[in-house]
């Protein structure tokens, strides 16, 4: 089971994703806490249930409702708001629940027992690493974000993603992300900072062997991470369908990857 929770409060979503780790141990749960993350998300996987706060930014939750349900109409939106005036829009989108904050184990347990639309198990489970390159990119570790210590540890990880397990130099990677307007490369301590972190983040979440470095570089065993960039390059349907042109667009190298894509696969 797939399930998104969406809310801009962290300590909400994270006493909802405490409460389906009880009601749904097995479940696949990724965490947003912008709306439009969560949509780009649901442009590469599909969710069986969506728990969505509705005051947010910079789509409110009936928004992302509506978008969702035209996406997967088989979603089931459970809205989870502090807030009692929605219940016509919710009605009216024919969502399959509705719980007045604060969320509590009884209410969600009540929810998921009445889901509009049964999910059926599925015999291959979400895999526990996942890269979204389409829009900004993410990365998702068993359905949450990782928590990286240096601004620059992300992009690292998406340079490497980018560069499809190949080995990527030290002097490659401190030219790539090194200060775009002044043209300085990255300094040999802050590029071990970022290396370090990043192995950090692998090897506390039990997989210390998916980033390999070697003398003088780095690179991903790719064989282990899903990603909708990968998907389409392998031609898979649902990722072709899902490419509308935009490729890691926080970050400027990626244009000529995105250009390359463009050219094959934009319309």
């Amino acid at each position: 089971m797939n399930i998104m929770v969406v809310d801009d409060e962290r300590v909400a979503r994270e006493g909802i994703c405490d409460i389906l780790s009880e009601i749904v141990p097995d479940a696949n749960i990724q965490t947003f806490e912008k709306s439009d993350e969560a949509l780009n998300a649901a442009k590469s996987t599909t969710f069986d249930v969506a728990l969505l706060d509705i005051m947010m930014e910079p789509y409110d939750g009936i928004e992302v409702a509506g978008v969702l349900a035209e996406r997967h109409p088989r979603i089931n939106i459970i809205f989870t708001t502090g807030f009692d005036g929605f219940t016509k829009e919710a009605m009216e989108l024919h969502a399959s629940g509705y719980i007045t904050k604060p969320v509590t184990k009884k209410k969600l347990d009540r929810e998921f027992s009445m889901l509009r639309f049964p999910v059926e198990e599925k015999t291959k489970k979400e895999p526990p690493l996942r890269a979204h390159c389409f829009g900004n990119f993410d990365f998702y570790i068993r359905g949450n974000s990782p928590s990286f210590s240096y601004s620059k540890s992300k992009e690292l990880l998406a340079y490497l993603i980018d560069r499809q397990g190949t080995v990527c130099t030290n002097g490659e990677i401190a030219s790539v992300l090194g200060d775009e307007e002044s043209g300085d490369e990255l300094g040999y301590s802050y590029l071990n900072g970022i290396r370090r972190d990043l192995a950090k983040v692998f090897e506390e979440a039990g997989f210390p062997d998916v980033l390999i470095r070697t003398r003088g570089g780095m690179r991903l065993d790719t064989t282990r991470i899903a990603c909708d960039y990968y998907d389409l390059l392998e031609g898979k349907p649902g990722a072709v369908d899902a490419y509308n042109g935009e490729y890691m667009i926080q970050y400027s190298w990626a244009e000529l990857t995105n250009g390359e894509l463009w050219k094959k696969y934009g319309e």
